[in-house]
């Protein structure tokens, strides 16, 4: 009977070692944290490579960069537009669009956008105006890139003001002359093929052109054009405006032909 209370009292005082070593050993939970709960997931990381964001389009028939506005003829000429994407990122998309204005995004390194106009019959009477549709290119880690797609009417018309003058003297001292371009286009281009006349857009109303002094007292002449962009790539040649340019005598100063008062086609 003795035995069995001392076997008794030896095993509860093995117990109770094993208990007191057990809370011991434990490392209390800290303030905030809750046990048996597993670490969240990293957040997702965007697309974006450590070396920077690299986007770049070009056309797919001269290469060249894509300019922020497109422009298409009405009768088909530009009815097709395939821009070529090179980037480092994957993941990319293009929002917009338009009823008559049809986009085929291709994303990728190595993607494509596609952009698909209808021709444009503008009713009759005709209006004259162009229409436009917006695009929007997201790449991440860039900031949004708006792209303008505008497509001529079936009548467009460009011409110099005032009265359609086609015939300018430039002063045989190289002073500048302003002329006015009245138009409905989206947007225009000059053709020059002369070496000594000079021209600058100034802006959508006007085309600063000029003489080089030649330092010779025999009259030169010259012609340019004036000429609808389409698709961003060549001139359309379905409104070209020609205008003769004619050297003055070097003893004249030369008329101001300054006619720069901001016409437009809403005037």
């Amino acid at each position: 009977m003795f035995g069995s209370k001392r076997f008794l009292s030896l095993a509860m005082l093995l117990t109770g070692m094993l208990l007191s070593f057990c809370s011991c050993g434990k490392v209390p939970d800290g303030p905030g944290s809750q046990e048996g709960t597993e670490k969240p997931d990293k957040p997702d990381t965007p697309d974006t490579p450590e070396t920077g964001v690299v986007f770049n389009m070009t056309g797919e028939y001269d290469g060249s960069q894509v300019p922020d506005v497109l422009v298409f003829n009405h009768n088909g000429e530009g009815i097709y537009y395939v821009i070529n994407v090179e980037s480092n990122v994957e993941k990319w998309t293009v929002e917009g669009g338009a009823p008559w204005c049809h986009i085929n995004a291709y994303s990728g390194k190595s993607g494509m956008i596609n952009i698909i106009v209808d021709q444009y019959d503008d009713p009759n009477p005709p209006s004259g105006y162009p229409r436009y549709c917006q695009l929007t290119i997201k790449v991440p880690g860039l900031p949004d890139r708006q792209l303008t797609i505008g497509q001529e009417s079936s009548y467009t018309q460009i011409y110099s003001a005032p009265n359609m003058q086609r015939e300018y003297t430039l002063p045989s001292s190289g002073a500048p002359v302003d002329i006015t371009v009245i138009t409905n286009l989206v947007d225009w281009t000059v053709k020059n093929d002369t070496e000594w006349i000079i021209t600058e857009k100034l802006n959508r109303y006007t085309l600063r052109v000029h003489a080089v002094p030649s330092g010779t007292s025999g009259p030169r002449e010259g012609k340019i054009t004036l000429l609808s962009i389409a698709n961003g790539q060549a001139p359309s040649h379905d409104t070209p405006w020609d205008i003769t340019l004619k050297e003055g005598a070097p003893d004249v100063a030369g008329d101001d032909y300054s006619y720069n008062e901001g016409l437009g086609w809403d005037n």
